[in-house]
This record gives C-alpha cells, sequence and structure tokens, in this order.
C-alpha cells in the first residue's frame, strides 16, 4: 500500500516541477489584481462574474501576483499533500485506535483510485482550475473530520468554529461542491432527527450552508455569466441531460464498477483491524441507503450544472463529481463492512481472495491507470524537460525585450499530463491578458508568420 501510493503521487510531485502558468486564467486574474487590487477583484467577481467569494481570494493571492513564477510549480504538490494529509488525518478520527498501516492502506485506495479515473488529469496542473475545483476536496475530508470531533471531544465549540469556517469556504469555492456540501448538511440533519441525536450542531450547520449557498447563489456575477449561455433554468431539458450525462460516467467511465472493486479490498484491509461495534455514531447510515446516496451524486452535480449553465459539463466539473462520488462510495463500503462484521463477527473471505485482489490491482495499475501512467511517460520520455526548457526561455525572453511588439517561437514538446493551450491564431481576451502580463502590445508565434508568407 505503501508502494501504491508512492508510485500515485510521485509522477505528478515531478511533473509539478515543469508547470508553468496556463494561457486563460492565470494570466487574467493576476492582471485584474494588479489593475483593481485585492478588494477591487473581490467586488467585480462577485458583481460581474462569480459568486465564488473563497477562491475569488486565492486567486488573487496567486503566485504571479508576487512576481514568484518559481513558487507557481509548487501548486501541485502542495495541493495533492494536502489532500494526503487530509485523507490519513481523517482515517484516524473515523476509526479510533486504527493502525497506521490500516490508514495508509484506506488513503493509498483512495488517492490511487481518484487520480486513475480522474477524467482530466491536466487540471491538477492548471493554477485556476487548482484552486477552485480541488480546493474544495480537501477542505471537504477536513470538515468531515472536525465534524467527527465535535462529538469525540470535550473541545466542542472549537470544533463547532471550525466546522463551520470549512463548510462556509467549501461553498464559496464551486457551485457543484456548494451543492454537495448542501446536500449532506440536509441529511446530516434529517438522520440526526430521526435518531433523536442533539440537533443544535447538524441545524446550526444547515442554516449556515444555506445562508452562504444564497449568498453565494444570488451573486448578480452568476445572471451575468448565466445570460452568455442557452437553455439555462430548463427543468425538463436539465432532468434529461443529467440522466444521461449521470449514467454515462459511472458505467463508461467505471466508477461503479472499480469502486465496488475497491470495497473488496478495504474489506480485506479492515475487516479485522477495527472494532466495528464502536464506529456505530460515525457509520450510522445502513449500507443501502449510503449505496442511494452516492449514486445520486452524479445526477443531482449534473443537474444542477445543466440547470445553471445550460451546457455539457467541461471536465473540471466532472473532476469535482468525482472526488465525491468515490467519497461516498469509500463510505458505503465502511457501512458495508460494519454491517456484515456486526451481523457475522466471524466472517472472512477465503484465504486465496486477498492476493487475487492485489494481483488484479496491480495489473490494473499497469494496463488501466492510464493517467498514471502517461505521467510516468511524461517524465521518462524527458518532454516534460524540454516543455520547461522551451516555456522559461519563453518567459526569459518576453521579460527582458524592451521593445512593445515581438514574435516568439511555439512551444514544440508538450506533455500529455501538463496543461499548456498556446496563444491563438485569432486575437480574444487570451491573447490580451498574456500581453498584458508581460506589458506587450502584442505577441505573435513565428511560425505562423513565417507559414502565411
Amino acid at each position: 500500500m505503501m508502494l501504491l501510493l508512492i508510485a500515485t503521487l510521485l509522477p505528478l510531485f515531478i511533473l509539478s516541477l515543469y508547470t508553468h502558468p496556463a494561457l486563460m486564467d492565470d494570466y487574467n486574474d493576476t492582471n485584474m489584481v494588479f489593475g483593481k487590487g485585492f478588494f477591487g477583484v473581490q467586488k467585480f467577481f462577485y458583481l460581474n462574474w462569480t459568486g465564488r467569494y473563497f477562491t475569488d481570494i486565492l486567486l488573487s493571492l496567486n503566485p504571479l501576483v508576487f512576481h514568484a513564477e518559481w513558487a507557481y510549480k509548487f501548486n501541485s504538490i502542495v495541493w495533492l499533500s494536502l489532500h494526503l494529509i487530509a485523507a490519513y488525518w481523517l482515517c484516524g478520527k473515523l476509526f479510533k485506535g486504527i493502525d497506521w498501516i490500516a490508514r495508509i492502506g484506506i488513503v493509498a485506495l483512495f488517492l490511487f483510485t481518484y487520480i486513475m479515473l480522474l477524467p482530466d488529469i491536466t487540471g491538477v496542473f492548471w493554477q485556476t482550475c487548482l484552486y477552485v475545483n480541488f480546493t474544495p476536496n480537501f477542505l471537504t475530508l477536513f470538515l468531515f473530520g472536525c465534524m467527527v470531533l465535535y462529538y469525540q471531544s470535550e473541545h466542542k465549540n472549537l470544533y463547532f468554529i471550525l466546522s463551520a469556517l470549512l463548510m462556509v469556504a467549501i461553498i464559496g469555492s464551486y457551485e457543484t461542491c456548494m451543492i454537495y456540501i448542501d446536500m449532506f448538511m440536509l441529511l446530516f440533519a434529517v438522520v440526526s432527527f430521526i435518531k433523536k441525536k442533539k440537533l443544535l450542531f447538524p441545524f446550526t450547520l444547515l442554516v449556515i450552508a444555506i445562508a452562504f449557498s444564497v449568498f453565494s447563489a444570488t451573486a448578480p456575477g452568476n445572471k451575468v455569466r448565466a445570460a452568455m449561455a442557452t437553455n439555462t433554468h430548463q427543468f425538463i431539458y436539465s432532468l434529461k441531460e443529467s440522466l444521461i450525462w449521470g449514467g454515462k460516467v459511472l458505467l463508461n467511465f467505471h466508477w461503479l464498477l472499480f469502486t465496488f472493486f475497491i470495497g473488496l479490498l478495504l474489506f480485506g484491509l479492515l475487516a479485522n483491524r477495527i472494532n466495528w461495534n464502536n464506529t456505530g455514531s460515525v457509520f450510522i447510515l445502513s449500507p443501502s441507503l449510503a449505496l442511494l446516496a452516492s449514486l445520486a451524486i452524479p445526477f443531482a452535480g449534473m443537474f444542477i450544472y445543466f440547470y445553471s449553465s445550460g451546457t455539457d459539463p467541461p471536465p473540471r466539473t466532472v473532476n469535482s463529481m468525482w472526488f465525491y462520488f468515490l467519497m461516498g462510495m469509500m463510505y458505503f463500503s465502511f457501512t458495508t463492512i460494519a454491517y456484515i462484521k456486526r451481523q457475522y463477527p466471524n466472517f472472512n473471505p477465503p484465504a486465496m481472495a486477498k492476493p487475487g485482489l492485489y494481483i488484479v490491482l496491480a495489473l490494473v495499475f499497469f494496463f488501466r491507470a492510464h493517467n498514471i501512467t502517461q505521467a510516468y511517460k511524461d517524465v521518462s520520455s524527458g518532454v516534460a524537460v524540454l516543455y520547461d526548457k522551451e516555456r522559461t526561455e519563453r518567459n526569459i525572453f518576453l521579460t527582458t525585450f524592451k521593445g512593445d511588439s515581438c514574435l516568439v517561437d511555439s512551444i514544440q514538446h508538450i506533455p500529455k499530463t501538463l496543461y499548456f493551450v498556446e496563444l491563438p491564431e485569432k486575437i480574444n481576451w487570451l491573447n490580451t491578458s498574456y500581453w498584458d502580463y508581460y506589458h506587450k502590445k502584442y505577441i505573435g508565434i513565428k511560425d505562423r508568420v513565417h507559414h502565411k508568407q
């Protein structure tokens, strides 16, 4: 399991050191901070583009704002490490007395599955996507840990406040994640009511979730952006498309099949390592209800996306749905193991089942984990090194060139795992944001000029 975890993250950490700012929002967001100032950008975004108040703050503090291009290369390492830390920490809160081997095993299976089936791995290396779509992931893991600690610790006020703050940050990060947190808090409040638990904590969190979701969803900027699309706020259209897309991602992307396989591995890893009779307060849902709630995640996310935007979801949005679906299915696996071990304490799988499952896992890693194996290819082939060299040379040229217009060589070596968009031939905001960052009136590509001649 330790080898699996290292093998999953190592190529991504290495590739992070070869990343450079993406042409799109990375430069544009930075230019806006230069022009409007930190607080001016928050006001502009909320009124004219989006209600993502928390990630707008993060984007306004990105490394480029401080002219620290070198720090951009550590974005992915930091964000992936926060996923690792949050998942490992949460495991210790879900299972009291669990040993480090089991915690590493859970985290390894979780992160391997997440990275392997991530719809768009390039988002890990694009700053704007990383801040917007991946920040809610590890914040959610920390949120769940704080909620568990509220019931386990004597410092209830501390974990009450931390839970509320983390939830507010997630809601202000991305609309899809906002919906999932609202759904979870509603389910949490209903189950607490049915089980006759103390209601102050769950219902206070639910009220806070609703209040900040309204603040985010009613941002004037959301109306401005929605006006640019068709089919927005069409219930029948959104319902139909969400059913099609939800089924597609569950089956075509192998989400459902592989998460069941991971559940079998978790059973072998955890069944005899944990006293499942002491986990009732955490795994309070029945396996069937946990499964139904998990299956609803992609459909609910798709419906909200189609209803608000009226267009097919971009891969970065599906990335977010995948993370929450995987969390749900991991919880379903835990509830299933708990149910089986409580009903049949002496039940254990056949002795040969575990080695067979690990052999299948190894085969999957080498032959089906395309995101990970492609990352290794980008590193071992040297294309990432050449890409980094070309981008660095271009950056040095543009920062030292004294004129206001120039031509640059096109980037020839582009790793498939990294996110890169070349300057468009047709001039638009992508070009101008790039030009403004380097204080130029025009930057063109030499190859295109020669081709036209």
